[in-house]
C-alpha cells in the first residue's frame, strides 16, 4: 500500500532529449531514517542516507522537490533544494496518496 507520509517525491526531466518532447522521469524516494518522537528531525544515519541521496540525484536534472509536512522530509531533501537553488513543494500527506498526486498535477 503507496504511504504517502513517508515519500519524498523528486519530479525530473531527463537529461536527454528528443525531438518532440523530453520524457518526465518521478523520483519516489523515502524519507531518510528519523530520531524518535512527533515529528522528529532525521538522526544522524538519516543524514548520512540524505547526503547519500544528494550525492546520488545532483546530476539527474531535477527541477522540482515536493515534501510532505513532516521535518524528516523537508530534511532529506534539504542539500538538494540548496545545492540547485530551488524552493520545495510542500504537500499535506495522507494514507491514500492523494495529496501528493493533486499537488503533482497542480504544476503540471
Amino acid at each position: 500500500m503507496f504511504k504517502a507520509i513517508s515519500f519524498l517525491v523528486l519530479g525530473v526531466v531527463a537529461l536527454q532529449v528528443q525531438a518532440q518532447r523530453m520524457p518526465a522521469y518521478i523520483y519516489v524516494v523515502r524519507h531518510a531514517e528519523k530520531a524518535a518522537g512527533n515529528n522528529p528531525p532525521l538522526s544522524e544515519a538519516g543524514h548520512q542516507r540524505a547526503g547519500d541521496l544528494f550525492r546520488t540525484l545532483r546530476g539527474a536534472g531535477i527541477q522540482q522537490i515536493y515534501v510532505s509536512q513532516y521535518l524528516r522530509s523537508a530534511q532529506t531533501a534539504d542539500s538538494l533544494r540548496i545545492y540547485l537553488s530551488i524552493d520545495t513543494i510542500q504537500y499535506i500527506a495522507d494514507d491514500s496518496g492523494e495529496g501528493l498526486m493533486q499537488a503533482i498535477q497542480a504544476r503540471g
